[in-house]
């Protein structure tokens, strides 16, 4: 892209740095989502279910 690799760094560590804020900032709403804490024990039941499938249609 002819970037230098000083600027390059500083292009990464910002969009890193705001990435990392904007996820921060989705969780704390999204942990006061009462449908989405009902929800909390979905991903485990998923994982489950996926292993006993590997397991069964071997």
């Amino acid at each position: 892209m002819g970037l230098s690799i000083w600027q390059t760094t500083v292009i990464i560590a910002g969009m890193s740095g705001l990435l990392i804020y904007l996820g921060l900032q989705v969780g704390i709403v999204l942990a006061t989502n009462r449908l989405l804490n009902r929800l909390s024990y979905l991903p485990g039941f998923l994982l489950i279910m996926l292993g006993l499938s590997k397991f069964v249609y071997l």
